[in-house]
């Protein structure tokens, strides 16, 4: 009976890491023909070939081709959050850092990701609510966290009113932000004008001097 228990348990390892081998390599082969060919005009069947893996086997691991798009996305959005929260200061005030950040978000989202994350915006408006985690607000939790100390400290030493609803004017900033990206997605060549309306926006909105980002 032990052995037996010992083989069972050999073999259940062995499939479970069969299991997250298959879902790599479909992950890996996605990611890849999302970048080549774009999100909407990648097949399942597509990805289970670019895999290696039977067609079956794609919606034994996501229930949609919109699924493996959050877990890439997702994926990046953690890398991404990561690396801006290792971003210095460098003499910047708090008001300044936080519009660095937004460009250092802003150069990120709108190069090589662009097509993706754009496609990711567009699932996420029409799927994303409370119950799966996917709004806006939860995805973006750690991009308040990070940016409402920036403007509570810019309150503090006055450069925003200090009667400004922060967590508010952010969301707004937010929202505003991701229509920005979708504009790009469709006049590339606009892009850094795109980002001069974004500034002014979030200036006006902050109700803050332009000379303060000087």
């Amino acid at each position: 009976m032990k052995m037996q228990k010992r083989t069972t348990m050999r073999s259940d390892t062995k499939r479970a890491k069969q299991k997250q081998e298959t879902r790599k390599r479909i992950l890996e082969a996605a990611q890849k023909l999302f970048d080549e060919q774009g999100f909407f005009d990648t097949s399942p069947t597509d990805i289970a070939k670019e895999a290696g893996v039977a067609y079956g086997s794609v919606y034994s691991h996501f229930e949609t081709k919109g699924d493996i798009l959050t877990v890439l996305q997702m994926q990046y959005l953690d890398d991404k959050f990561v690396r801006v929260s290792k971003l210095k200061r460098e003499g910047r005030t708090a008001f300044q850092h936080f519009f660095y950040l937004i460009d250092f978000f802003w150069d990120e989202d709108t190069g090589p990701a662009l097509a993706n994350f754009n496609a990711f915006l567009s699932y996420i408006w029409v799927h994303g609510n409370k119950e799966n985690h996917l709004s806006p607000k939860e995805i973006c939790a750690p991009f308040l966290e990070m940016m409402i100390p920036l403007m509570e400290e810019a309150q503090e030493v006055g450069d925003i009113p200090a009667e400004t609803d922060l967590e508010l004017v952010i969301e707004i900033c937010m929202a505003v932000y991701f229509e920005c990206i979708r504009q790009v997605s469709y006049s590339s060549d606009d892009k850094d004008a795109i980002k001069e309306k974004l500034h002014k926006f979030m200036l006006h909105t902050f109700r803050a001097d332009p000379k303060l980002l000087d």
